[in-house]
């Protein structure tokens, strides 16, 4: 996926690329006045012009901004690997009675992607896909993936009343966090002309406030306190993201913590009045379900917390570039680094009910 209108704008930074790279892009009007470009084929992957001029660059008409291509893109794979061991007792730990049923299950899945499809149109999904390089976003890892998924399942029936069970029923999970990108909050001159606005640019990573690739038209606080975030200081959430001191940090290469989850049932089966008084043979249930027990336990356990929101992307600071392509940081925002509560999946719930059987 490209958009037509996207080239590299040589008038921008670093005779139109950033220091360690990076292409700088801005919209053209091959309709505008003195602007003789005309596209190479049909375009294609990192359409090419012919007649480029500065003339074709700041397009006054704000429609022009996009123009996307479905192209093919780079082939990328996924592997998947699941187990499941179960096993079943004839017999419960107390009672002869009863039984008791253990299932265990893991499943694995490393899977990859060409873009951040999490959108329902084709420019949406363009523009939500962050990148170093708009016209050719590359493979990542997936942001839909859960590399380890753990399961357990406990179920004990026993029978101390004949006839009548006493059943406990235990589901845990333990699964890894979902993956995320660090990206620069839009600033002036942007990387993709008014499309930056979408906090698209993958971050650069400064190797410390002397970097050589950072300009000294930065704001020196920002970048204090970004290299601090970057190594664990001055935000609530630990950003738990593989990268490389001055390189620009890959797509999905940030991941969300781990989160674990229990749930719990008891049930009693109790005879009720048919069968005291002989009349018939029926009995009640009474059981309690728990979603969540951990939390009920501890309301600091499984507190499920995540960063990057849907889109998966977050911004610490504002990021854009000088006359030679250095990256200029400002303005730091802290609470971009505090991982929002998904409370339907943290709050504890209890469940009580009772059923009638004849």
């Amino acid at each position: 996926m490209v958009d037509l209108l996207q080239q590299i704008n040589p008038s921008l930074g670093l005779n139109g690329f950033t220091v360690d790279g990076r292409p700088i892009y801005s919209p053209i009007d091959p309709l505008r006045a003195g602007c003789n470009a005309r596209i190479v084929g049909t375009g294609g992957n990192n359409p090419q012009y012919t007649g480029l001029s500065a003339a074709c660059f700041n397009a006054q008409n704000a429609t022009l901004q996009e123009f996307i291509q479905l192209t093919n893109g780079d082939s990328f794979d996924s592997h998947n690997f699941s187990v499941v061991l179960t096993k079943q007792f004839s017999e419960g730990l107390f009672t002869e009675g009863g039984s008791f049923n253990v299932n265990f299950g893991y499943a694995f899945n490393d899977s990859q992607q060409a873009g951040n499809f999490r959108s329902a149109t084709a420019d949406s999904n363009f523009d939500g896909t962050a990148s170093f390089d708009a016209q050719n976003v590359g493979v990542s890892q997936s942001g839909f993936e859960t590399r380890h998924n753990f399961t357990l399942a406990l179920n004990l029936r026993e029978e101390f009343i004949d006839d009548y069970s006493t059943s406990i029923g235990i589901f845990f999970r333990a699964a890894e966090g979902r993956p995320y990108s660090l990206v620069f909050d839009d600033a002036t001159p942007t990387f993709r002309g008014t499309l930056s606005a979408e906090e698209n640019i993958l971050a650069y990573i400064p190797t410390g406030i002397n970097d050589p690739n950072i300009s000294p038209l930065s704001n020196q606080a920002a970048l204090q306190s970004y290299v601090n975030a970057l190594n664990g200081q001055g935000i609530i959430s630990e950003l738990n993201c593989q990268f490389t001191p001055g390189q620009t940090i890959g797509r999905n290469t940030c991941r969300n913590p781990w989160t674990f989850d229990m749930d719990f049932r008891f049930s009693q089966e109790l005879p009720f009045l048919g069968k005291v008084t002989g009349i018939k043979q029926d009995k009640i249930e009474l059981y309690v379900d728990v979603a969540n027990a951990l939390n009920l336990i501890d309301e600091n356990w499984n507190s499920v917390r995540t960063l990057g929101g849907f889109e998966q992307r977050v911004a610490l600071v504002q990021g854009s570039f000088d006359p030679q392509g250095r990256y200029v940081i400002s303005n730091f925002n802290a609470s971009q680094g505090r991982a929002d509560t998904a409370e339907g999946a943290t709050a504890w719930r209890i469940q009580f009910g009772v059923r009638y059987e004849f």
